[in-house]
């Protein structure tokens, strides 16, 4: 909330930064703070293994509830249940922090020539909206992971469909 309402005054105010430079530095400080820095990298971290999770279960060929499947379903009520509560957290906190930094990394760069790597890094990491952007490439692996367990859940009648 506090990045939100920093970024509403500059939008308002005019930016603080009188040179890329400055905004570089401030922005660097942000992805070091171990608030915020470990939120981006969370973000990263759980759609990494969430896209890892989801290629090996993908690649078990399963067409009936068999041992493998029976074992992926275990596994799926032992390890990714025990974490749905990581995930939600990261849902919230993640898109909260990184619409309120990109915000303030839009209401920043007012008047300022931004070189290309913080550009970069504002569509790589900052813009939630981005086809290519972190928030995008998370959201897309929890839902390729749902994707991968749905098979098996349903072939042992875990889920109707």
């Amino acid at each position: 909330r506090q990045l939100a309402r920093v970024a509403r005054e500059m939008a308002e105010r005019g930016p603080r930064f009188t040179s890329a430079e400055s905004l570089e530095a401030a922005f660097r400080e942000l992805r070091d703070d171990p608030a915020i820095g470990s939120v981006i990298r969370e973000i990263d971290r759980a759609g990494r293994d969430l896209s890892h999770v989801a290629a090996r279960v993908a690649e078990t060929p399963i067409d009936s509830c068999d041992r493998g499947a029976r074992r992926l379903v275990r596994v799926f009520e032992t390890h990714y249940l025990a974490i749905q509560i990581r995930l939600v957290d990261v849902d919230r906190r993640g898109f909260s922090v990184l619409e309120a930094l990109d915000s303030l990394y839009r209401a920043s760069a007012q008047g300022v020539t931004v070189p290309p790597a913080m550009q970069q890094f504002g569509a790589a990491v900052l813009d939630t909206t981005s086809e290519d952007g972190l928030w995008r490439r998370y959201r897309s692996a929890v839902l390729d992971h749902a994707a991968a367990w749905e098979g098996p859940l349903q072939l042992c009648g875990v889920i109707d469909m």
